[in-house]
């Protein structure tokens, strides 16, 4: 067969917006059984940043819980993002997706001994019903200092990829580069690499439709799972011919996944237990003000210098939502009043 059409489904930046999950896991299943009942090839991938702390679930299971989700919906393959690779432990995230039943794809994280991390490999190869290979690289974006602090190497990703998409090239009939770079970055790339299609993320743009930059198509469903993407591949003799990448729009699908409601409602429950247990009692409140000192500014910042060693450390007051009472600390009140960050080490 000379010719043939490949469809892709993409989602980035979920941020754990949880409650989209059911739906867009009901859309994603009634494309799959459809493109198969056809005879049609379909693949599905997350372009990361999926898991963020913010959501009770996620924080509760140090991101285990969205691997579950991700486990139980057809994605394929992933990569990640900054949330997933800098706001877990470097423990957390070597055991992340210890239990995932999809590929994960990043090509320029390393240990500290450069040596690639053995939950990830830096590209994959998908051959169709036809023969033709689907090559795909994954990039994250490389924020060098949390990082390296973490105990990550991390890599300028346009070095990864001169190094690994010529390698790529040779074994596929079409490229695919997972991005978790930003669309600014992803029009660089587009401009000045072959490269027939970026699956992008980060900067949370909202193409619809998918632009094409110098004949590299770059899609991007913006975020909180509001849409999710399609791409549609002509193909010709192994050789792309057409293109083109539009959004659906989650609030327009008016199904929901059961057994994705019901694996979530197991998560939350277990979620709202983990954070009924105490962290430690109070013997004075800690007051917070966004614009004048405070008790609890002064005892986390005085806690961050000695954590840090440093002669002067520093935080944005408005980081803390509310002040804590006298008298015992949950770890859901500590993710109560502060959800992007735990403070739990600075309260021990």
């Amino acid at each position: 067969m000379s010719k043939e059409t490949v469809f892709f489904y993409h989602t980035n930046d979920l941020h754990s917006q949880l409650s989209q999950w059911p739906k867009i896991v009901h859309y994603l299943e009634t494309k799959k059984v459809l493109h198969e009942d056809r005879n049609e090839d379909v693949l599905f991938f997350d372009l990361g940043d999926h898991a963020d702390r913010v959501h009770a679930i996620t924080e509760a299971t140090s991101g285990q819980g969205n691997i579950e989700l991700l486990n139980a919906s057809p994605v394929n393959y992933v990569t990640i993002g900054n949330n997933e690779g800098i706001t877990f432990s470097k423990d957390s995230l070597d055991h992340l997706y210890d239990q995932a039943k999809f590929d994960v794809i990043v090509a320029n994280l390393f240990n500290e001994n450069h040596v690639r991390p053995s939950w990830c490999v830096p590209s994959r190869i998908h051959t169709l019903q036809s023969g033709t290979t689907i090559g795909m690289l994954g990039l994250t974006a490389a924020f060098y200092p949390f990082y390296t602090e973490l105990g990550w190497v991390i890599e300028d990703p346009i070095v990864t990829l001169e190094r690994e998409l010529p390698v790529l090239k040779q074994q596929c009939d079409v490229v695919v580069l997972l991005s978790h770079l930003g669309y600014f970055m992803d029009e660089r790339i587009a401009a000045d690499y072959d490269i027939d299609v970026i699956l992008g993320a980060h900067t949370h743009h909202r193409l619809d439709p998918a632009i094409e930059v110098e004949g590299t198509l770059i899609a991007q469903t913006g975020k909180l799972g509001t849409d999710l993407g399609k791409i549609t591949l002509q193909i010709d003799q192994r050789q792309v011919t057409a293109k083109e990448g539009t959004l659906q729009s989650i609030d327009a699908v008016a199904e929901s996944s059961l057994a994705t409601e019901a694996v979530l409602e197991r998560l939350q429950q277990s979620a709202d237990a983990s954070f009924r247990e105490g962290v430690a009692v109070l013997n004075r409140p800690l007051d917070i003000s966004w614009t004048e000192p405070s008790t609890f500014a002064s005892f986390l910042v005085e806690y961050l210098r000695q954590w840090c060693n440093t002669e002067i450390s520093m935080m944005h007051s408005g980081i803390i939502l509310a002040s804590l009472r006298e008298g015992a600390v949950t770890k859901g009140d500590l993710h109560r009043i502060c959800p992007i960050q735990s403070i739990l080490v600075s309260l021990k």
